[in-house]
């Protein structure tokens, strides 16, 4: 496999490996989605707009996000107090930091 082949995917539509920070995510293998961990739905990286950093994965929507906290044992998740561990996108993905490692 080709370099480039390997960094942004054969047709250069493949799945990111992203490592994912507050407020922002860096892009560590380009590709235009992720995957959801709660669903398992593709995002493609534009509306990609919640995360976890301390776990590193995607979530589709604010609901998987809630799930997923929950899912871990979170004490007293709720809607109201998620927004403590997850990480939601305020501005939008063009203007975070994606350099390739």
């Amino acid at each position: 496999m080709r370099y480039d082949e390997w960094m942004y995917g054969q047709d250069g539509s493949g799945e990111a490996k992203l490592r994912y920070g507050s407020p922002t995510f860096e892009v560590v293998r380009h590709g235009t989605y992720v995957v959801c961990a709660v669903t398992g739905a593709r995002i493609a990286l534009d509306d990609l707009r919640y995360w976890s950093a301390a776990r590193q994965e995607a979530y589709v929507s604010p609901e998987a996000a809630l799930r997923r906290h929950q899912e871990c044992g979170a004490p007293g998740a709720t809607p109201a107090n998620a927004d403590a561990a997850i990480t939601t996108a305020r501005a939008a993905p063009e203007s975070s930091p994606r350099s390739a490692r």
